[in-house]
């Protein structure tokens, strides 16, 4: 029997004998991660899991990855769609990278080799999770948030330029797989060539967004299903008597919200700027569940992610250095998780009202097109044929 075959059996053995001696804190934690992402997880990202598929699939990419095509191969030796990926990812959070980067790897405006190369530093939490959340509800300081979420944004942008280093440089057309010269088909370019005309700009207005929120539905089924199971497994080690540093270390490994409140209870800047850029083990799986073909091996992609926690913790410890007031010193750190306010909701809101009416603009009832000379012929022949017949 193969190793990985033993290891799997005795992985299944346990999870079942923790389910029936845990069974209590196993339902209590499936309550707790599905809190979690009623409150967090779907309002944060499902709106932002439409945009690369809406972008992809409305020819809109192209657009938006033409005049981000010099910077980003001077940055990143990537072609434009590279640096729109990050840009999404930035304001994003987490996963819609992994979405974003898979999403124009099948359109053909990135390779498999520099989709790759991008997912390893599109990475980072959204403004609504480190501002709102993490500032604004953890620690009560939105100022703290806003300068977590700046320290890991240039943390991000300093991986970005780490992985041009010994990457191949590309032409002025902007290297992706269909700006090859003429008569020069590499593999990439002749498997994506007729996805990209036929599934994505030739869709109508209709198929673009129901596509775009089928892609994005099944985007954050995905999500949540990685939320439930970590917080159902920290729930169950919870109920082991962890002395309270390994409570925490298993707290910012495996899940970033979890391990962000742990963190934020101390009170220590460096450390909440390492768990956020490190992500934790669930965010790691729903990447690469939400990336497919084009995420890396894991142990690049980790090797990565230790790599952005120890910058982020750097410059973390630097910002504290000069603005050592960013934390207000009279409020504890009590880690709680608030709401944004209600008037955040209106912009999503308008544009959620503005997708609906493009749908139905879209599906509203079109004239039926003329029929062919072949169906007229063959309507005439029967019309003639059924004459003859009652005579």
């Amino acid at each position: 029997m193969r190793k990985t075959a033993v290891v799997a059996l005795a992985g299944c053995a346990l999870l079942c004998a923790s389910l029936l001696v845990c069974s209590g804190a196993a339902v209590a934690g499936m309550r707790a991660g599905l809190t979690l992402c009623g409150d967090v997880v779907i309002p944060a990202l499902f709106p932002f899991l439409l945009l690369p598929s809406l972008l992809t699939r409305s020819g809109a990419a192209e657009a938006l990855a033409r005049p981000l095509g010099r910077p980003a191969r001077f940055l990143f030796r990537l072609p434009g769609a590279g640096l729109a990926a990050l840009l999404l990812a930035l304001t994003g959070g987490y996963p819609i990278g992994g979405r974003a980067v898979r999403s124009f790897m099948e359109r053909g405006d990135l390779t498999k080799e520099q989709a790759g190369r991008a997912l390893l530093f599109c990475v980072c939490g959204g403004p609504a999770f480190q501002i709102v959340a993490v500032g604004g509800g953890m620690l009560r300081s939105v100022r703290a948030g806003f300068a977590l979420w700046g320290v890991c944004a240039a943390s991000t942008l300093m991986l970005g330029i780490l992985s041009r280093v010994r990457a191949p440089a590309l032409s002025a057309g902007g290297g992706g797989p269909h700006t090859e010269q003429p008569g020069i088909h590499t593999p990439e370019s002749t498997a994506f060539a007729g996805k990209r005309h036929t599934e994505y700009t030739d869709d109508p207005a209709s198929g673009v967004l129901t596509g775009a929120v089928s892609d994005a539905l099944a985007g954050i089924l995905q999500i949540c299903a990685w939320v439930l199971l970590f917080s159902c497994a920290l729930s169950i080690l919870r109920t082991l008597p962890l002395p309270g540093p390994v409570d925490l270390a298993l707290s910012c490994v495996l899940e970033v919200t979890s391990g962000s409140a742990r963190a934020s209870a101390t009170g220590w800047m460096p450390l909440i700027a390492a768990v956020l850029a490190f992500g934790g083990l669930s965010t790691h799986c729903q990447i690469y569940t939400l990336a497919g073909d084009a995420a890396p091996r894991y142990r690049r992609f980790l090797l990565w992610r230790l790599l952005h926690a120890g910058l982020s913790a750097s410059l973390a410890a630097l910002f504290v250095r000069v603005t050592p007031a960013i934390l207000p010193a009279d409020v504890p750190f009590v880690p709680r998780l608030s709401a944004a306010p209600r008037a955040s909701a209106a912009p999503f809101s308008a544009a959620l009202l503005t997708l609906c009416a493009l749908l139905l603009a879209a599906t509203r009832r079109r004239p039926e097109p003329p029929p062919s000379r072949v169906a007229s012929a063959l309507r005439q022949w029967r019309a003639r044929k059924g004459a003859a017949k009652g005579r």
